[in-house]
């Protein structure tokens, strides 16, 4: 079976992040309780995901990075090289989005939900290189 493109695998990744953005913030706006039972009945499965997804979002993201960083100095100017360093600069650790799930029954979230949003909503956004001198 055919791996899946970089560019697929990242679309994939911000697809599920999303998905999961949008649970945890169905399980903030759907309840009113007390915040550990609120982590351990409604967010611990939805934070989790979100911090897979977004941890799968970094990953890739570092494979841009090196492609970034393998690109002779005069290409980093080049169309491709101009959409690596807009991917390259996006805030996709999960633990530098406030994303943490170390501590899941602890009653403290601190979770930006504007950034987690504005991150993936770039993400999705960008224009993703091709490479090989199809951008």
């Amino acid at each position: 079976m055919r791996k899946q493109s970089r560019a697929d695998r990242w679309l994939s990744a911000v697809s599920d992040a999303k998905e999961a953005l949008d649970e945890v913030v169905g399980a903030l706006d759907s309840f009113n309780q007390d915040v550990e039972a609120l982590i351990e009945q409604h967010l611990n499965k939805p934070l989790t995901e979100l911090w897979d997804a977004v941890e799968r979002l970094d990953e890739v993201k570092q494979e841009y990075q090196e492609w970034y960083d393998n690109m002779p100095e005069g290409l980093q100017g080049s169309p491709a090289g101009e959409k690596l360093e807009t991917i390259v600069e996006l805030e996709t650790d999960p633990s530098g989005l406030g994303i943490d799930v170390g501590n899941l029954e602890a009653p403290e979230i601190e979770l930006d939900l504007d950034e987690v949003t504005s991150m993936l909503d770039e993400a999705e956004s960008a224009d993703l290189p091709r490479g090989f001198g199809r951008d």
